[in-house]
């Protein structure tokens, strides 16, 4: 599944005869795209750990992709005291590409064991795609007139990672003694 989601949050002012209620207005959009593929294959070295020491690791890989969707469509609107219905904003999400595709990802990071037994690590994630795998198309109305533009978007990224692992020690069971 691939998430589109986005969020607006809109005062009624900005709009013809001022909206639906004095109060503002915001909306959480989420739609999942079913029928998406996606296997990947990945391969890394991690350097033998000694506590205390800073030990890199790296992992690289290819991920196959495949969409069976062709779009989505979503829309908001408000009626005024007269009953006519005002559109507020409208999303139209196109996904052009329908043949598998495969995308590139490397991720390198540095760990260090700590004196207690906890981890802390820090790194960087990217992934790169050549495959424009959705594109579309949104309109916002207001009084000042009608904001429009259009996205697209591959896939690709760059992170940076950072965490620390709690770990409990093992420690070896007592004996029973009767």
């Amino acid at each position: 599944m691939i998430p589109v989601a986005y969020r607006f949050n809109i005062d009624y002012n900005d709009f013809p005869s001022g909206g639906p209620s004095t109060s503002n207005f915001g909306q959480t959009n989420v739609n999942l795209v079913n029928g998406h593929i996606y296997f990947p294959i990945q391969a890394g070295y991690t350097s033998a750990k000694k506590i205390g020491k800073w030990h890199p690791s790296i992992m690289a890989g290819v991920n196959l992709s495949q969409l069976n969707e062709y779009g989505l469509q979503s829309g908001s609107s408000y009626s005024d005291d007269s009953h006519v219905n005002h559109p507020i904003q409208n999303i139209r999400v196109n996904f052009p590409e329908h043949k598998p595709w495969l995308s590139y990802t490397v991720n390198a990071r540095a760990s260090k064991t700590l004196r207690n037994g906890n981890q802390i690590f820090f790194g960087v994630n990217a992934n790169f795609s050549g495959v424009r795998y959705n594109s579309g198309q949104y309109n916002l109305y207001q009084t000042s007139g009608k904001q429009s533009g259009t996205f697209s978007d591959t896939g690709s990224y760059v992170a940076l990672q950072f965490g620390y692992s709690l770990v409990r020690r093992y420690k070896e069971p007592e004996k029973f003694n009767r």
